[in-house]
């Protein structure tokens, strides 16, 4: 790992070594560019296994990414089986409709396999303790830990949706619902399900559920509600997911009830920020825009933002402003997602139109979920 010192002077810094950030890292250093990749020495081992989508697939493959199909666990997923606006199971085949499977990958691994992909394309990859802290002097990012010190001319923030390191006088977060999410592991059973090598979806009072399965047959369930309609007690909590896993008879019928008591909840807010870019800065990633996780689109957005503000960077050094085509193109992004959530939340609300949770959806649906748009 190259030696990181309070004297050198990188072109970019990019905070942050999650699927935005490692991605970053790895294209501007192909292009020559002098980056430093910042990581902690904290890592999330228990994520949710995620379904890369063909689309994913394909933008991974379109900009030379590592192929997910090579990190450990990965698991070809062939289509989604719903009950989403109606009771009745429907199939929705990835082969058919998109021309190839998908996959379920475990994040860690993968985000691993790219910041390795970054270091040897000639990033510096560094891990620092604790906190670290960002401070503009003059044209200069300083960034500072217990144990590191960085110059950069460029400061990419890719911290996650966790709130980021984007100056905040300017770039606030807006929230548009106050969606977390209830994660549990059913580990590998001795008898294969039928389900093994599909995303299971599912629609209930309160909420909706997804499951899907890793390259171990472990199965990831997924339970998301809002915030203020999970009881906070940690016992009422898990009788809460009990009844609900009971009202979602597709995911109850195809695969055993998951452990409630060893869940973990974790914010899952749809959020943007109304800049994402500024003198020197740009946020990538769940740090500029966390969409709602039915879109299944984090990761292709993770990767697409990277490749992105690498260009915008890259254009820089010619002399090409970076910062607006860069913003306009996540204006973009914003406002299909918006349209998206409309479509797939619309027919949905009619099966539960007593519902506290589905009538917020419904008020979402008819009117703006943010009143600040992207400048």
């Amino acid at each position: 790992m190259p030696a990181v010192t309070a004297i050198d002077p990188y072109d970019v810094a990019v905070v942050g070594a999650g699927a935005a950030g490692a991605t970053a890292a790895l294209l501007l250093a192909r292009a020559g560019v002098r980056v430093v990749l910042m990581t902690t020495t904290s890592t999330r081992s228990d994520r949710p296994t995620e379904v890369c989508s063909p689309t994913t697939l394909r933008l991974m493959r379109a900009l030379g990414l590592p192929s997910p199909d090579a990190a450990s666990h990965a698991r070809e997923c062939r289509g989604v089986l719903s009950a989403w606006d109606t009771p009745s199971p429907q199939f929705f085949d990835y082969g058919l409709f998109a021309c190839e499977p998908a996959l379920a990958i475990d994040r860690p691994a993968y985000d691993a396999a790219l910041v390795a992909a970054a270091q040897t394309a000639g990033a510096a990859v560094v891990t620092h303790r604790g906190p670290a802290t960002v401070a503009r002097a003059g044209r200069t990012w300083m960034l500072s830990s217990a144990s590191t010190r960085v110059h950069a001319g460029w400061l990419v923030d890719a911290s996650g949706r966790g709130g980021g390191l984007a100056p905040r006088i300017t770039s606030r977060r807006c929230f548009s619902d106050r969606l977390v999410a209830c994660a549990m592991r059913q580990p590998r059973r001795d008898a294969p399900s039928v389900h093994d090598d599909l995303l299971l979806l599912a629609a209930v009072r309160g909420g909706w559920w997804y499951a899907s399965w890793n390259g171990s047959a472990d199965a990831t369930i997924v339970y998301l509600t809002d915030a203020d309609l999970l009881p906070r007690a940690a016992s009422a909590r898990s009788a809460h997911l009990a009844r609900a896993f009971d009202e979602a008879r597709l995911l109850h019928d195809g695969l055993e009830a998951p452990p409630f008591t060893a869940h973990r909840v974790a914010d899952a807010r749809t959020s943007h920020r109304p800049q994402v870019a500024g003198d020197g800065w740009m946020a990538i990633g769940d740090a500029a825009l966390s969409v709602d996780p039915l879109s299944g689109d984090g990761l292709r957005l993770a990767i697409a933002s990277a490749a992105a503000a690498s260009d915008a960077l890259i254009a820089a050094r010619a002399g090409v402003p970076a910062s607006e085509g860069f913003t306009t193109w996540y204006r973009e992004q914003w406002i299909e997602q918006r349209r998206a959530a409309t479509a797939a939340y619309a027919p949905v609300v009619q099966r539960f139109t007593d519902d506290a949770f589905w009538r917020r959806r419904h008020a979402a649906v008819l009117a703006s979920p943010c009143s600040c748009p992207l400048n």
